[in-house]
């Protein structure tokens, strides 16, 4: 159903990122997980995913950091991107929003159907 849809999942937190790519997987999508943001971007340029899930609070570069360089690049700024954050920091989340994510999810306050409707919300046009 939507295998030709890929999906970009930068987590670092690796038991936790393999078990939103399986749920993930489940419903179809093709992801792809890193564990670091670093060079992130030349792989977003070479995939060119329909979606990327990004964690805030990432080894090397930050999420935040990443949304900037993604959204002002003219080749991937039309790329959705939902953060991911382990705080329910409302500054980090606004700053996100402003940048152009499409949403956030606050580890802890969803569970893997959540994520999997987010997923479907922004990518399945009905």
């Amino acid at each position: 159903m939507n295998s030709n849809i890929n999906i970009l999942l930068v987590e670092d937190e690796e038991a936790l990122g393999k078990i939103m790519t399986a749920r993930l997987k489940e419903e179809g999508f093709g992801v792809d997980l890193f564990l670091t943001g670093e060079g992130i971007i030349p792989i977003v340029k070479k995939v060119k995913p329909n979606l990327v899930l990004l964690d805030i609070l990432l080894p090397g570069k930050d999420g935040i950091e990443i949304l900037k360089e993604l959204k002002s690049d003219p080749e991937l700024k039309q790329i959705p991107v939902v953060m991911l954050t382990m705080l329910n920091d409302e500054i980090r989340i606004a700053e996100a929003m402003e940048l152009g994510s499409r949403g956030y999810l606050v580890k802890g306050d969803y569970n893997l159907d959540m994520l999997a409707k987010t997923v479907k919300d922004i990518l399945i046009k009905p």
